[in-house]
């Protein structure tokens, strides 16, 4: 996803355990919500994910699929 879309940098972990860096957190984090994905936060522009057992490869596609979509100027979209 970085090299897609260049919002995500420095991604570190391992399986599903993942850490990385993102420009205008607070902004893609809003985002999240609205797509219906909960994410925590872990730094001031890290997002760390420590999934559940349940997860499954859709709700790896609704995350993929939230940041290909992304626009910072979602607040704004009618």
């Amino acid at each position: 996803m970085g090299r897609e879309t260049g919002l995500i940098s420095d991604v570190r972990g391992y399986g599903t355990h993942l850490g990385f860096d993102c420009q205008n957190i607070d902004s893609v984090q809003r985002w999240f919500q609205r797509t219906g994905l909960n994410i925590h936060r872990s730094g001031p522009n890290t997002f760390g994910l420590r999934p559940s057992l349940t997860l499954g490869v859709k709700d790896v596609a609704q995350l993929r699929d939230s940041f290909k979509y992304y626009s910072p100027h979602f607040e704004t979209m009618q």
